[in-house]
């Protein structure tokens, strides 16, 4: 996949410009994707408000700030997807993927972390005549992150977990070297929990003290997209129809972003996939 990317505009109000194919989202988070990165996933979240305190929008959990201040590395170890495909219009198929991320705070260290998780997704679809698909995906997310102290000697050993449940019904439509057509309509709906604590231990002079600290997070978003998209190679994808998105979130800390990343990512893991294909025996209408 032959794809370009150009980030234009000043610190505070950028842009972003790219021209490639989209990938197909694994994993239930849709900013990483197979082979590469959703782009159409990460433009319409630029579209919708960029750095105006949304979740994921696309620094991250709760971040706010700027571009460039941090960077943000997910890898994924390795990707299994199993498919199984019953009476002939069903396929049922479960990817997994455990990975690893790295973030680092370029102006202040202790909002540096590291992160594990697995990512796991469950999807059915039924296929219909004349290219029509009618998919349900529930996905699931659990991680792990410890964030190391800077000015404060410390840090921050916190857990997620994230569910969310997708519909779609919709034309796959066709392909062709000049554009890839696709209508019907999505619904995505995300629930995104976290809890953490942090110890701090701060010296001064003659005296040492420690804080614990507690912090949880509430987050979710309900995105409705229907209408038409139109593809073109080498251009920015048009999409016609129409287009709702809403994010709200209820925050208990301690007064700052809780994880102050770019959601950016480079995804680096090879792919093991199982098609198991149920071919009906003769005078069968399915297996």
């Amino acid at each position: 996949m032959a794809f370009q990317v150009k980030i234009v505009g000043d610190i505070n109000n950028p842009r972003i410009e790219f021209s490639g194919s989209e990938q197909r989202v694994v994993g239930g988070d849709p900013d990483y994707a197979i082979m590469g990165v959703n782009w159409e996933a990460l433009k319409t979240r630029i579209e919708q408000g960029w750095g105006k305190g949304r979740p994921k929008a696309i620094y991250g959990r709760n971040a706010e700030l700027p571009w460039g201040d941090q960077s943000y590395q997910k890898y994924g170890l390795t990707e299994l997807t199993i498919r199984r495909r019953i009476r002939n219009a069903w396929i049922v198929s479960a990817d997994t993927r455990p990975y690893v991320a790295v973030g680092l705070a370029a102006r202040n260290m202790s909002r540096s972390k590291a992160e594990v998780g697995v990512d796991t997704n469950l999807s059915l679809t039924h296929s219909m005549s004349q290219g029509w698909n009618a998919e349900v995906r529930a996905g699931y997310s659990q991680t792990v992150s410890v964030e190391v102290g800077g000015d404060t000697y410390g840090g921050k050993v916190g857990a997620s977990s994230t569910w969310s449940v997708e519909a779609s019904y919709g034309q796959s439509g066709s392909q062709t070297r000049e554009e890839q057509i696709g209508t019907g309509a999505h619904v995505n709906v995300e629930l995104d929990p976290h809890m953490g604590a942090q110890a701090k231990l701060t010296a001064t002079r003659g005296s040492i003290q420690a804080r614990v600290e507690y912090e949880t997070t509430w987050w979710g978003h309900l995105w409705i997209d229907y209408g038409k998209r139109v593809y073109v190679p080498g251009k920015a994808s048009r999409k016609d129809g129409h287009f709702f998105y809403f994010e709200g979130i209820e925050n208990h800390n301690w007064g700052s972003p809780r994880i102050e990343y770019q959601d950016i990512s480079l995804d680096l893991y090879a792919n093991a996939n199982i098609d198991i294909e149920e071919v009906p025996v003769q005078g069968e209408s399915g297996m």
